[in-house]
């Protein structure tokens, strides 16, 4: 595997210690992926030393992306948006310190039902 090489591995063939992936008893570092049984992404991990690192995503049966997040070390995320089935934005959150400095959520039609915004810095 040349350095611009990721590795890739479906989900089944890893082992799971709490949130630690392993292959062959090693922390994992590539993306873990898994498939629908028509052949969709239902999931697409990054990580690296075993822990949720980078972008993760999680797709709807019918394809439409479901969730994005960035995962920080498996310490959480600093950001998220989620999507209704029929593509319209769910949710949209922005982390400073596990603190939401941001967030927005909307009904399925589309309505801003939520709209949260707290300044930089501020974590209360």
């Amino acid at each position: 595997m040349s350095t611009g090489d990721v590795h890739r591995v479906h989900y089944d063939d890893l082992e799971f210690d709490d949130q630690l992936a392993l292959l062959h008893d090693v922390p994992f570092t590539g993306v873990i992926y898994a498939h629908y049984a028509d052949g969709g992404p239902e999931i697409e991990f990054n990580y690296v030393d075993g822990l949720p690192s980078g972008l993760q995503r999680r797709w709807h049966p019918s394809g439409q992306l479901e969730a994005e997040w960035d995962a920080v070390r498996g310490r959480g995320s600093n950001w998220s948006r989620v999507w209704y089935p029929n593509g319209k934005m769910k949710s949209e959150r922005i982390d400073e310190d596990q603190f939401p400095i941001l967030l927005r959520e909307w009904s399925e039609t589309g309505e801003l039902t939520k709209d949260i915004k707290r300044p930089s810095g501020s974590n209360n």
